[in-house]
């Protein structure tokens, strides 16, 4: 097995890749933290979420989901990608009520 590329650089410390990647991923979530933040603010968002683990996962789920897609085709279309993510986000960021 080869050496791993920079999405797996996240989780190889020492690696060239590792500080860089670091920072990016520090930065990322953070976007989407504020987001959320926001939701649970005007009660957008599902009340009593962890903000930090949620923008985490979602931005992994965003992140591996398409490369999973694009890796390893099982002659899903980009609108099963889609279907699949959306009830995800609408389910667990709304806590259900959403349509």
């Amino acid at each position: 097995m080869g050496r791993p590329g920079p999405v797996a650089e996240q989780w190889c410390p020492g690696r060239a890749w590792h500080a860089t990647l670091a920072e990016l991923r520090g930065l990322v979530p953070r976007v989407v933290e504020e987001v959320l933040e926001e939701g649970v603010a005007s009660r957008e968002s599902a009340p009593g979420i962890d903000v930090g683990l949620t923008a985490g996962t979602l931005v992994g789920m965003v992140v591996v989901g398409p490369l999973e897609w694009r890796t390893f085709p099982a002659g899903r279309s980009i609108d099963d990608v889609r279907a699949a993510f959306s009830p995800l986000l609408r389910g667990r960021i709304t806590g259900g009520g959403g349509p």
